[in-house]
């Protein structure tokens, strides 16, 4: 039997709708992103076991299939209480930024054509390095990852250029966000740290450094279950909006941390023992020598270096016990959460994740309605929407070619 398929509507990859909303006065009350095109994966996995969540997570999105690898992970170690041994936690590191720099590379292709190009040759290179040929990462696993990684295919000479390079891109320029709080993960004093066991929520002069376990308990969604979720964050004795990414930290290099994460690959280097520095040079020979011992020390106890790239065991006895696991991981657009509730047969029951899309809808649909109210029109709300940087097609188009649908809505009328 044959079936025809009918398509009536072509889907514009660089379409963006804003629904414009208006009082009854006529006045703009607010205007919100359409994230209607990006639905809530979280039900997907509730029924899955702890077994089949490291395949299916690399598929949540096709975007950062990476940060959800690494989310879902760290908050599966949390679920078996162990702690990463630290070069397990460096091969992490360097997946990690090689992503971001493979996954923000596009975005500089209209204003910095070669650096582009010569940034996503290098994240993928780096990616590789890491374990990771392919887009659909395999290397991270509870408690470790699955092999060590192969610093000799990281270029220094072109890590040391791109460096160089990067500390010239533009600043970042993000309208504030007022009445509301930044929150990025860190180390214990309050550093970035993309992979941090710890995240701060700043809002004014207040500051506070939390656990990452207690994100579930200090970040809320004013709609429950909604794809635009408002969530809010909890400083003080007060429930804030928030925002993530870049502009939430406050970062000091690029638009969207390319040096960040250059400077972040070359850490991870030097923790490997491998070229962090441009070959001839003391620290280079010294990295090396490092790299040779445990490369000798791989080949002649064979245990000791699977000890230093995973804790814990087969994946059964990991992850087979009831319990939450708590997963962060600050992307290339910010901060995304896995939180897994599990069941003793190793059965999720529960699954809650947070993507920096709909953690910064609230900030972007503030940009927005003043884009609206000050008549800005379609070019201010463009503008807007690159600013907070949801994952979806749009923000890639070229500049000016973004095509934003307007929809007005009167009052009392839903999405």
């Amino acid at each position: 039997m044959t079936k025809k398929l009918r398509v009536d509507q072509l889907v514009d990859p660089a379409g963006a709708v804003v629904h414009v909303r208006h009082e009854a006065a006529g006045q703009i009350d607010e205007a919100a992103f359409d994230l209607s095109g990006f639905p809530r994966v979280d039900p997907m996995l509730v029924g899955r076991t702890t077994a089949e969540v490291p395949q299916l997570v690399t598929r949540l999105c096709g975007l950062c299939p990476v940060t959800h690898h690494l989310a879902a992970m760290r908050a599966l170690d949390d679920l078996a209480g162990i702690a990463v041994p630290p070069r397990a936690q460096a091969v992490r590191s360097l997946l990690h930024h090689g992503s971001v720099l493979d996954t923000l590379a596009p975005k500089l292709l209209f204003t910095h054509r070669e650096l582009a190009v010569e940034l996503k040759r290098f994240g993928k290179q780096v990616l590789k390095a890491a374990g990771c040929p392919g887009h659909f990462p395999d290397v991270a696993v509870p408690g470790g990852v699955n092999n060590d990684a192969d610093t000799s295919l990281v270029d220094v000479a072109v890590l040391a250029d791109l460096r160089e390079r990067a500390a010239d891109l533009p600043g970042l320029a993000a309208p504030a966000f007022d009445g509301a709080a930044d929150v990025y993960l860190c180390d214990e004093n309050g550093a970035w740290d993309p992979l941090g066991a710890f995240f701060v929520v700043v809002a004014g002069e207040t500051r506070e450094i939390r656990p990452v376990v207690e994100f579930p308990e200090r970040v809320r969604e004013s709609r429950p279950g909604a794809t635009s979720p408002r969530p809010e964050v909890l400083l003080g004795e007060d429930w804030l909006p928030y925002r993530v990414g870049p502009a939430a930290r406050v970062t000091s290099g690029d638009r969207f941390g390319v040096a960040d994460s250059l400077d972040g690959v070359a850490a991870a280097l030097e923790k490997l023992g491998g070229p962090a520095d441009a070959p001839g040079t003391e620290s280079h020979a010294r990295d090396a020598d490092s790299h040779a011992r445990d490369a000798r020390a791989s080949e002649s106890t064979p245990g000791d270096a699977d000890a230093a790239l995973r804790a814990g065991g087969d994946h059964d006895d990991v992850v087979k016990r009831a319990g939450r696991g708590v997963g962060l991981v600050d992307g290339p657009r910010g901060l995304l959460a896995h939180v897994f509730d599990v069941d003793a047969e190793g059965r999720l029951t529960g699954c809650w994740i947070l993507t920096p899309t709909a953690q910064n809808e609230p900030w972007l649909a503030a940009m927005l309605t003043d884009a609206a109210r000050s008549g800005a029109g379609e070019e201010g709300m463009e503008q807007a929407i690159r600013t907070a940087d949801p994952c979806l097609p749009c923000s890639s188009a070229p500049p000016g070619a973004m095509h934003v649908e307007v929809a007005t809505m009167e009052p009392g009328e839903k999405e």
